[in-house]
């Protein structure tokens, strides 16, 4: 039987002034990117992640939550030590709109207080990355409350293609809402001899 077409809707709109390109262009590019209707990989939770991993999972596209001036070093760096290898990214700022790493695919506001920013037009990712938001020390996302914070993770969850990937890195990520990502059947990835990293493979 001839596998019937996947057509993914997209909406420009709740993009506009949200990123220096225009919303079409946006997703456009990154819809060559990644295919929107399949994950590139399997079942990842076998597998041993961590520093030199053997077997580096290519990652076609990847949205990152919380870029900017928050860490020293590349966050494609940083993944490619511990198995991920970051072929493009979405850079998405919560706190310094203009300040974003070079050799980024694009960049755009994501204020994740507001869960109906939390949308990149109908595109998804099969990986997201998220570097000391999380925090629950007052250094990452402040949420204004309790039902803002569930919805605000249960939107992030459904910007991951099922298969994709979620991680955290550098710090545990204390004030994500867990209880959300049971939702979504998350498996935990092995890693060795690698600090401060979580991820899991989620759908």
């Amino acid at each position: 039987m001839e596998k019937p077409n996947f057509e993914p809707k997209f909406d420009p709109e709740v993009l506009r002034g949200r990123m220096p390109c225009s919303p079409e262009d946006f997703l456009e590019q990154m819809a060559k990117l990644c295919p929107q209707d399949r994950c590139p990989w399997g079942d990842l939770s076998e597998m041993n992640f961590g520093m030199f991993s053997r077997n580096p999972v290519n990652v076609p596209l990847a949205l990152e939550v919380g870029s900017g001036g928050m860490a020293s070093y590349s966050i494609v760096d940083q993944l490619a030590e511990n198995g991920f290898w970051l072929a493009n990214y979405i850079a998405s700022n919560v706190y310094i709109p203009s300040d974003f790493e070079s050799g980024t695919a694009a960049c755009m506001s994501m204020d994740l207080t507001d869960p109906s920013q939390i949308t990149l037009g109908g595109l998804k990712v099969p990986f997201l990355v998220s570097r000391m938001i999380f925090t629950g020390d007052g250094a990452g996302v402040e949420w204004p409350s309790p039902e803002v914070k569930a919805a605000s993770c249960e939107a992030l969850c459904k910007l991951i293609i099922p298969g994709g990937v979620i991680c955290f890195l550098n710090i545990y990520p204390s004030d994500f809402d867990f209880r959300v990502l049971r939702k979504f059947s998350p498996r935990p990835l092995s890693f060795k001899d690698s600090l401060g990293i979580w991820a899991y493979q989620i759908g």
